[in-house]
């Protein structure tokens, strides 16, 4: 929705009644016209919270009854959000140990009214969701580390991968059947699972050559395997946490994350990756299979070490800093990235075309014509994805507000 600012055009008003020379009257209407498409008409989004009822401290920022049986639940924890073809949303609560579902009632577009249900239960550090075009839902039990694929409709799930009791790795193969930490996943258009293994800082495939009936190993896409890896509990990490930690671009298998978290992929086969400790978006640009990494937005020291800060906004990305991106996403058509700043508490995005980087919302209170959405009360927001009209014409972003315990809802 487009709107005038008032002030803005009471100060149009007031430049026109300075214009006194004809002489540069040309030259005053370029700059008036700059001045009106820059200011006086801006985009105007909204922030609300949809799924949830919070805390107490700080305040609800939608008091509306629009939503009962939404807002009447108590969540726990929230870590992750999506939603599918036909509207309703599903929420990973961790403490829980459960998805719940949220389904769009009839007739309820323009308010939408949620009915809450839990979908699946007993799955213990279920930090993260994918969805694919089938309405599958995808979600890992960090306890059990079994990669877990879901059919909303029936409740139906069945486990795609796991992790199999083994002796110490060497870790110089693929590490295909072992993965640590899971704290991000997508879905591909052909059905294919990507994961970010977030304690081994390495990015990873479970392949299908059917649509998602039956899956091939996991695979390594992307990461340097760490020097060694050690079997505990049936989890694989590195004997050195952070031995095989750092940064590096350029082919992904001799790439170098350092905690990534969430993942995101456009239709291209083009992948995102919030690369947390580093403070960087990236990207694995998809080559017929095989990736090239780049990084999209912050930056480094200058002595090569990670650089968290806030600046940078309507400049280019890679001179931005960020602090704690743990949650991405991504349009259809890759041109619009979506990250969570986890220690900053903003909404940020990436036009892809321009590489200009901006801030969608904050809780900053200070008015900022560059900033969307000021007074957001975010509390440590870890993830968000796209929200669609029932068109599947992208509307705006839902957001895990973790420690507000809600589901945020943001119009574009």
């Amino acid at each position: 929705m487009m709107h005038i600012d008032i002030k803005c055009f009471l100060q149009i008003m007031f430049y026109l009644q300075s214009i006194k020379s004809a002489k540069f009257a040309s030259l005053n209407l370029l700059t008036l016209i700059y001045f009106i498409t820059t200011h006086a008409f801006s985009s105007q989004a909204s922030i609300s919270y949809i799924i949830g009822g919070g805390t107490s401290n700080p305040p609800r920022i939608n008091t509306s009854t629009a939503f009962p049986d939404a807002l009447a639940i108590s969540l726990k924890n929230i870590q992750a959000v999506v939603q599918d073809s036909k509207g309703n949303i599903y929420v990973a609560d961790s403490e829980r140990t459960s998805i719940l579902k949220a389904t769009l009632n009839a007739n309820s577009q323009t308010q939408p009214s949620y009915t809450i249900s839990t979908i699946v239960s007993g799955v213990p550090g279920c930090f993260v969701l994918a969805i694919d075009s089938k309405d599958n839902l995808y979600t890992v039990d960090n306890v059990q580390h079994q990669i877990i694929k879901i059919n909303t409709t029936t409740g139906q799930n069945s486990v795609i991968a796991e992790n199999l009791p083994s002796s110490n790795s060497t870790g110089n193969d693929n590490n295909s059947i072992n993965f640590g930490i899971i704290r991000g996943i997508a879905v591909d258009s052909n059905f294919n699972v990507f994961i970010t293994d977030t304690d081994q800082n390495m990015i990873k495939k479970i392949p299908t050559n059917d649509q998602g009936n039956t899956y091939q190993p996991l695979i390594t896409i992307a990461g340097q395997a760490p020097s060694k890896l050690v079997s505990t509990n049936n989890l694989c990490v590195p004997a050195a946490l952070a031995d095989n930690a750092g940064y590096l671009d350029g082919i992904a298998t001799q790439a170098k994350f350092n905690s990534p978290r969430g993942i995101a992929v456009d239709n291209a086969g083009n992948l995102y990756v919030a690369d947390m400790q580093n403070h960087l978006i990236r990207k694995l640009t998809n080559q017929n299979g095989a990736y090239t990494v780049s990084t999209l937005a912050g930056s480094m020291s200058s002595n090569g070490q990670p650089n968290p800060g806030f600046m940078g906004d309507n400049g280019q990305g890679r001179s931005a800093q960020l602090n704690g991106p743990t949650g991405v996403s991504v349009s259809k058509d890759g041109n619009k990235i979506y990250w969570v700043e986890f220690q900053n508490n903003l909404i940020r995005s990436l036009d892809s075309q321009s590489g200009i980087i901006s801030t969608l919302a904050s809780n900053s209170a200070t008015p900022n014509a560059n900033m969307s959405i000021q007074n957001a009360m975010l509390a440590n927001p870890v993830r968000l994805s796209m929200f669609y009209k029932p068109d599947g014409s992208p509307q705006g972003l839902l957001i895990a507000d973790r420690n507000n315990n809600l589901v945020k809802k943001i119009l574009f």
